[in-house]
């Protein structure tokens, strides 16, 4: 996800310094972000978990929310 990102944002601002492009592609791969957008869309709610993984609130770890949306683009 990080290089399609990095060509991306390289391809839409061609003229910004190679720093701050890597700063602008931190900003959009962070879990925390990825897993917001993630519930903004409700994919949430369609993940399938164990038993166990629900029991112990999986359904609200960001690690696995991002993880979600990461594989669906």
């Amino acid at each position: 996800m990080g290089a399609t990102t990095n060509k991306l944002l390289f391809l839409k601002h061609p003229e910004m310094p190679e720093s701050e492009l890597t700063l602008y592609k931190i900003a959009l791969v962070r879990e925390e972000n990825l897993a917001e957008v993630a519930r903004e869309i409700g994919l949430d709610k369609m993940i399938f978990l164990s038993k166990g993984e629900e029991k112990m609130g999986g359904r609200e770890k960001d690690a696995i929310i991002s993880d979600c949306l990461e594989s669906l683009l």
